[in-house]
């Protein structure tokens, strides 16, 4: 994984088991190869699941970690998302993908918050 990590937050409507099967069928439908995600459930109640795609002919490859917590309205989902390689727009592709789960998980778009 990359030294440097983008993070992004949202929240969606839906209870934390729902958001977690949807996600886990989003990564399933990707047309990315993938090694199979890592999936754990944490002290606190939160779940993880950490997934590695693998690099490409348009990718040098990408590392996204998810923590789903319970929330007030439904489950805020705190995502991590590393290049195994690259810089500047190798970064798009990643970005891209995880606003599309965002959406695909019914966040609204102005609430995804990225933090760096």
């Amino acid at each position: 994984m990359s030294q440097k990590l983008r993070e992004i937050e949202f929240i969606v409507n839906m209870p934390m088991e729902d958001a977690w099967t949807r996600t886990f069928d989003f990564w399933k439908n990707q047309k990315v190869r993938t090694k199979p995600p890592t999936m754990e459930n944490l002290p606190d109640g939160s779940r993880r699941m950490m997934i590695e795609q693998l690099m490409s002919f348009s990718s040098n490859g990408q590392s996204y970690q998810l923590v789903f917590k319970e929330a007030a309205g439904g489950t805020s989902i705190h995502a991590w998302v590393g290049l195994t390689f690259g810089w500047g727009m190798q970064w798009a592709k990643p970005l891209q993908v995880i606003k599309n789960l965002g959406k695909f998980l019914g966040a609204n778009y102005k609430a995804i918050n990225w933090l760096n």
